[in-house]
């Protein structure tokens, strides 16, 4: 998992180049780069796939914290109301990419599937691994797009 890690991380500094969230070419996808601690912040989360490359992230929701770091994702599927707080530095700044989720897609995509989703039994939350296959869609995009925030 350590190379897959590191190709991540590399993959995300050419193409979050500049400070800030940025729109990629691709519609939807966007990326981001702080290099400078962030405290404890009030933010409204979008519904989107959000893969952290480097860096350390917490998000704070009623009294459960999540904490994210370099190859690990999670995915919001409703707008939320949450906390965020960085832990970034030059050296080691935060590097994530986001995939929005449109909704309506997603539902059509759901409606459209031969069984039909059982109710989760439990909500389910937390931080997951960027798994191998995860890793290589993402450098398959950067091969693609060969996009660079200027």
């Amino acid at each position: 998992m350590n190379e897959h890690r590191e190709r991540l991380a590399l993959l995300l500094q050419e193409i979050a180049v500049n400070e800030g969230v940025h729109p990629t070419l691709i519609e939807g996808v966007r990326v981001a780069r702080h290099s400078t601690p962030l405290p404890r912040t009030a933010v409204v989360y979008e519904p989107a796939i959000v893969v952290v490359g480097q860096g350390r992230k917490r998000s704070y929701v009623g009294d459960q914290v999540y904490v994210y770091g370099p190859s690990t994702y999670f995915v919001l599927s409703v707008p939320l109301p949450a906390e965020c707080e960085l832990d970034a530095s030059p050296e080691e700044p935060v590097l994530v990419l986001g995939v929005k989720i449109d909704p309506e897609t997603l539902g059509e995509v759901i409606l459209g599937m031969d069984e039909p989703l059982q109710p989760p039994r439990k909500l389910p939350r937390g931080v997951a691994d960027v798994i191998p296959q995860m890793a290589g869609m993402l450098h398959d995009l950067r091969r693609q797009t060969r996009t660079r925030i200027e």
